[in-house]
C-alpha cells in the first residue's frame, strides 16, 4: 500500500509542512520552541502522511490559533489513524491545559489538509505528548477529583493521570506519554 495522494494534489502543499511517506518510515518531529530544540522519533510501519505544526498558529481561518507540532496519519484498512503530537519541555497544569488546546488545534488543521488531498475524515485519534519533566506526577494532588457543591470535579491533572482526553468530537482518546531520550515510538494501524 502506498499513500493514497496524487501526486497533482500532493504539489499544492508544502513541504516544509507536508511530507508524503510512500512506505514505512522512521519520522523525527522537531521542537524548537519551549526552552530548547529536541527532536522525537516515531517508527511509522505503514505508509503516512506527515503534518507539522504550523510556526505561530494554526491555520488563519480557524478560531483557535492554537497548533501542535504535528501530526502523523496512516491510511489503514478502517479508515484514516491521525497520530497528533506535542512536545514540552515540562508538563505542569496550566501547560497540560495549553497542550489539550494544542491538540484540538492540530487536528482541525489536519482535517483541512485532509480535505485538500481529496480523503475522508479521521477513524481513530491518538495523542502523543513527549516531554523531559512531569511535573503532574510530582504534584499527585493536581491529578485527584474534588467534591464542590455542584457535585465531583476532576482538577485539570486527572485526565494526564487516567491518559485519556476528548479532543474535539473524538472522546477518551488515547495519551501517549513520551520520555525525551527514549527510543522511537512505534506507530501502526493495530
Amino acid at each position: 500500500m502506498v499513500c493514497p495522494v496524487a501526486a497533482e494534489r500532493r504539489a499544492v502543499f508544502n513541504p516544509d509542512y507536508v511530507r508524503f511517506h510512500d512506505a514505512p518510515a522512521v519520522v523525527s518531529m522537531v521542537e524548537t520552541h519551549d526552552g530548547g530544540a529536541v527532536t522525537i522519533d516515531f517508527a511509522v510501519a505503514a505508509p503516512s502522511i506527515v503534518v507539522n505544526g504550523l510556526a505561530g498558529g494554526s491555520l488563519y481561518w480557524l478560531k483557535s490559533q492554537s497548533c501542535a507540532d504535528g501530526a502523523i496519519v496512516l491510511p489503514c484498512a478502517d479508515g484514516l489513524h491521525v497520530h497528533l503530537v506535542e512536545m514540552k519541555r515540562t508538563v505542569t497544569a496550566k501547560k497540560w491545559r495549553n497542550i489539550k488546546g494544542q491538540l484540538a488545534g492540530m487536528l482541525s488543521n489536519v482535517r483541512a489538509a485532509l480535505g485538500l488531498m481529496g480523503l475522508g475524515d479521521a477513524a481513530r485519534v491518538t495523542c502523543h505528548v513527549a516531554f523531559e519533566n512531569d511535573a503532574l506526577a510530582a504534584a499527585p494532588v493536581l491529578t485527584k477529583a474534588i467534591n464542590t457543591v455542584g457535585g465531583v470535579r476532576p482538577l485539570s491533572g486527572s485526565d494526564w493521570a487516567i491518559g485519556r482526553i476528548d479532543v474535539l468530537e473524538f472522546t477518551d482518546v488515547a495519551v501517549n506519554k513520551i520520555v525525551w531520550g527514549g527510543a522511537a515510538t512505534p506507530i501502526s494501524c493495530t
